[in-house]
Parts: structure tokens; sequence; C-alpha cells
């Protein structure tokens, strides 16, 4: 594999070094779209540079790929989904297969509406894909207002993270009711942030439409006058409503 390049000079050295290759090595693109295959792919990344271009192999072919996240506007706020768009040999006649390239802590929504459980996407733009107009920039514009429709990705429970102090609390002073108060602990015990990569997550902060309500709830069983299976009861339903009407968003 070619190791990705890292500025736009890189890039235009990358494309121009893999797609005049002749051999065993070559690419599989017809001669006569390469220019503007290069082209595509020159302005995917100058519009996303958070993608990079690859090579990899499919069916014994040297593909070019672009991997990395595209941006999806959420509620107001851009996440960042983890994709990877390959260019089979049929490109640019035939649409690029796009993947929704999920991190070891998240996982497919299913169903949804344009991705399977593999992670393929579906969407009419690249049904309708029509050469010589249809490009990788409109593409992924599509697929961001797609996503921002139906986020495609939620999160995986980390049942390891430490807890915070309010929740240390309940847990050292009711052992009796381990099993319960674990549950509600595991329940609110989510990540919010994953930083440094790439791919890097922006999770969803939801905690403070709801501190009134824990509140108000907490107070009384503090005080020792509301029981403590009730109060268990009441803050499992709130944290699993808070968070199952919601995706977790890279």
């Amino acid at each position: 594999m070619v190791p990705p390049p890292s500025n736009p000079q890189e890039v235009q050295q990358f494309l121009s070094s893999v797609l005049s290759q002749r051999g065993p090595n070559s690419s599989p693109y017809d001669e006569s779209t390469k220019w503007l295959l290069r082209q595509h792919l020159l302005d995917l990344i100058t519009s996303h540079p958070s993608l990079t271009l690859k090579t990899a192999t499919s069916h014994s072919l040297n593909h070019l790929q672009a991997d990395g996240t595209i941006p999806m506007i959420y509620h107001g706020v851009t996440y960042n989904i983890p994709v990877v768009i390959w260019l089979l040999e049929s490109y640019p006649f035939h649409p690029p297969c796009v993947y929704v390239n999920p991190t070891p802590d998240m996982i497919i929504k299913q169903p949804h509406a344009h991705v399977n459980s593999s992670g393929l996407v579906s969407l009419p733009y690249l049904q309708n894909w029509v050469y010589p107009s249809s490009n990788l920039v409109y593409l992924v514009s599509e697929l961001s207002a797609a996503f921002a429709c139906d986020p495609p990705l939620y999160s995986r429970r980390l049942p390891d993270q430490s807890l915070s102090p309010y929740h240390q609390h309940v847990h050292h002073h009711h052992q009796k009711s381990d099993d319960v108060a674990e549950d509600v602990i595991d329940s609110w015990s989510w990540v919010r942030e994953n930083q440094g990569m790439a791919t890097s997550l922006v999770y969803l902060n939801l905690d403070l439409p709801v501190e009134n309500a824990v509140y108000s709830i907490d107070k009384p069983f503090q005080d020792g006058v509301g029981p403590f299976d009730q109060y268990s009861r009441t803050m499992r339903w709130l944290s699993r409503d808070q968070f199952s009407t919601f995706p977790f968003l890279g």
C-alpha cells in the first residue's frame, strides 16, 4: 500500500504516481478518464481535508480510496462521521462505493434508511450517478445532509468508565443494593469525548436538560425520606430515556 499523502503538493504527486504506473501495479482506471478522476479527488481533498487518499487492494486490483471523516450538523453542532469512499475500476462511469466506517466504540444504527449492517451506504445521488457531471464533492454534501436527518452511528457503553463523585456516593453508601445501584451507574457512565485522532468523535452533552429532575429526585433520598428501590427505578428510567433517544456521534 502506498503511504497516504499529507499536504496538497504530496496529494498531487501521489495521484500522478498512482495513475501513471504501468505493469502489475498499474491502476485499473480507464486512461480516458484518469484526468477527471484525478481532478475529482483533488477537489474532494481541497474541500474536505479531513479525508486522506490511499491505495488499497480489492479483487487483486489497486484501487484509490478516500478515508477519514465527513462533517454532519446535528442539532446545530458539527460532528465527524468516519467513512471510506472506494473508487472502483468503473469510476467515474459508475459511482464509488461508500462505507460508514465505525470505530470500535461505535455501532451502526439499524435499521437505517441509507446504511446497511455492514456500513454500505445507499443514496439517491449514488443510484442516479451521471457521468461526467456527478462528482465526489457533491456526493459528500449529500452524505452530510442525509446523515444529519438520520445519524448512522451510536455509541457503545463502556462499562469500565470511572464514576462521577455523585455516583461513587450512591455506590458506597448502598452496598446491600449493589446490583440495582450498578445498573443506575452503568446507565449514566457514557464517554463524553475522545480527542486526538483524525476520526475523533464529538459526543453530545445531554446531561444538563435533566439536572433539575435528578436533583429533585435525589434530594428526598439523601434526606432519608425516599425509598432506594423507587429512587433507583426512577434514575434508570431517566438515564435510559435520555440516551436511548439520541445518537452518539462522531
